[in-house]
């Protein structure tokens, strides 16, 4: 069982499109993209696309101070979970920080963005809206 911001876990990915952003507290851009994430998760939760921000931490001090940061940034729908082992970033084979993804429930990378861009959250908007929206007809 996973405990936000405390243990880690396995990535738990059965939505038709989930939002996966990878950082760690001494990631300077992650914490102002975390924000920006965190104000569309309950918007994106609501079209069904959950929002996880994957914590790589290595000390307890450091959970600790990003623990009462998510407690404080509240963001409703926003999932925060600790990767202390690296499993899950290593899984979608990050290898800079921030990563964020738009991933399928096959766990498929739709959309990759590594580093910060100041497009990052139209472009999620884009996706999202773009794969939840019914084809015309005709087309399949």
């Amino acid at each position: 069982h996973c405990v936000t911001g405390v243990q880690t876990c396995a990535l738990p990915i059965s939505a038709p499109t989930t939002v996966i952003s990878f950082g760690s507290s001494g990631c300077v851009p992650c914490w102002h993209e975390w924000p920006q994430l965190g104000a569309q998760a309950r918007r994106w939760g609501a079209k069904g696309t959950p929002v996880y921000i994957i914590v790589i931490e290595e000390t307890a001090a450091n959970q600790a101070r990003l623990y009462d940061y998510f407690r404080d940034l509240s963001s409703e729908g926003l999932v925060v979970l600790h990767d202390h082992n690296g499993l899950i970033a290593d899984s979608f084979d990050v290898a800079a920080l921030p990563t964020t993804l738009l991933v399928d429930a096959g766990r498929n990378v739709i959309l990759r963005r590594e580093g910060m861009t100041a497009t990052l959250v139209d472009e999620l908007d884009k996706a999202i809206s773009g794969l939840s929206q019914p084809s015309p007809r005709g087309e399949q």
